[in-house]
């Protein structure tokens, strides 16, 4: 109580307002030494709680470096804005020369469970391939994906088409020339998406792999979400980060934390 007073005097001289109370305590401890003083007892041994100390991972501003998501693929889901006079989404590129790209928000595949207040339709989108040319090969690709020889990944691509295709997906070097694995998921047409899932296993290491989904009818193929992940992860998460977070061995991990769970 002798404190606080002393406390109040202080700020009642110097002019400091309740707002400004932090500060008024700064000023304080100046006055009064012992007012933030602690007193440790080295003679006195306690055992602690595990869970004082813990660990923050965020996994944006690279506080995992890859992430912890085990997925590969960037943009899957295809959203924001695309590439200028192309029509194909962030992150990928258009394969065939007279084909016709668009992004769609209408009947895309992903859907916000509330729309009040989002405002946010540009994350609402299907990449549209339009084959204009029968026998011509058009589709997508993307870049900047590592490869591991005799690895297992989990392939899955949500689709919808308006005449039957023959749906190519290779794994390749950055040029295309090199191929390392492929499968072909045969395609028909209906009303509602269709989710295609298999698995392919890489033949080479490559640091800058590239994924192709092509075909060659002449015709339209929708794709709503595309996917590409190791076999071996963990309930969708990278493995190897899993394991090295077991062997640091935190009794509290905070994740995701930041902005990102206030977002969510």
């Amino acid at each position: 109580m002798y404190k606080r007073i002393q406390t109040n005097i202080i700020m009642k001289l110097t002019g400091i307002t309740l707002k400004k109370k932090f500060l008024a305590l700064a000023l304080a401890s100046l006055f009064i030494p012992d007012l933030c003083a602690q007193k440790i007892d080295v003679t006195v041994t306690e055992d602690y709680s595990p869970y004082i100390y813990g660990h923050n991972l965020e996994h944006t501003r690279a506080a995992v470096n890859g992430g912890l998501s085990a997925q590969m693929l960037r943009n899957r889901k295809f959203a924001g804005k695309p590439s200028r006079n192309r029509g194909v989404a962030s992150k990928w590129f258009g394969i065939g020369e007279k084909v016709l790209f668009s992004l769609e928000s209408k009947d895309a595949y992903t859907r916000h469970i509330c729309h009040l207040n989002m405002h946010r339709g540009n994350e609402i989108l299907s990449q549209v391939v339009q084959n204009l040319t029968e026998g011509q090969t058009a589709g997508l690709g993307q870049y900047g994906l590592s490869f591991v020889a005799g690895k297992d990944y989990e392939m899955r691509a949500v689709t919808r088409v308006s005449v039957p295709v023959d749906l190519n997906v290779e794994l390749t070097n950055r040029a295309g020339d090199k191929v390392y694995a492929t499968h072909t998921v045969k395609l028909t047409p209906t009303k509602d998406w269709v989710v295609n899932s298999f698995n392919m296993v890489s033949s080479a290491d490559d640091t800058d792999g590239c994924v192709r989904y092509s075909f060659d009818e002449k015709g339209v193929v929708a794709f709503g979400a595309l996917s590409m992940m190791p076999a071996d992860n963990f309930h969708g998460m990278r493995a190897d980060v899993v394991a090295n977070l077991k062997a640091i061995g935190p009794k509290l991990l905070r994740w995701p934390g930041g902005n990102f769970a206030g977002e969510y």
